[in-house]
């Protein structure tokens, strides 16, 4: 069954429910994390969108711009605030704590080349992995202030 999260939560965003399935009282905390970190610094990029950003180019020739580096900073500070054990990786540097239990990988600005041609098809990605497989994914697509939550949910037994 799918229902709308404004419903539940008040935002604008798709979450699926399914019956008979419970998610664990830190996965949520995560999951309201990664919402959080997800809309703050997609909402920063979205400041420079449209302005022409200054575009340089990393080691392997893609591009990278200030607010790629500024949303990951801003998602590895929110997450290390909540999470100082968890591990962070990202695109522009480099990972955190990479042997953690969890570890969250991080796309500030997918679609950089999109961002940068000021085409609104680009998004803020998060995902969360425990012990390497994924349990929580988040896109957030600020130019339309839409979010998409999915994770792993665990049977009731």
């Amino acid at each position: 069954m799918t229902v709308p999260a404004s419903d539940i939560f008040g935002r604008s965003f798709i979450f699926f429910l399914f019956e008979k399935l419970t998610i664990t009282a830190y996965t949520h905390i995560m999951i309201d994390v990664a919402i959080d970190a997800a809309r703050q610094a997609g909402n920063l990029a979205l400041k420079y969108f449209k302005s022409q950003p200054k575009v340089t180019y990393k080691p392997d020739n893609t591009p990278v711009t200030r607010a790629d580096r500024e949303a990951e900073q801003l998602i590895r500070k929110i997450i290390a605030k909540k999470f100082p054990d968890h591990g962070i990786i990202g695109e522009e540097f480099e990972p955190t704590n990479p042997q953690a239990r969890f570890k969250w990988v991080i796309d500030p600005i997918d679609g950089t080349k999109d961002f940068i041609r000021s085409l609104p098809l680009w998004a803020t990605f998060l995902a969360v992995l425990e012990n390497d497989k994924p349990i929580i994914g988040i896109v957030y697509y600020p130019p339309h202030n839409e979010i998409f939550v999915a994770g792993r949910i665990r049977k009731i037994r």
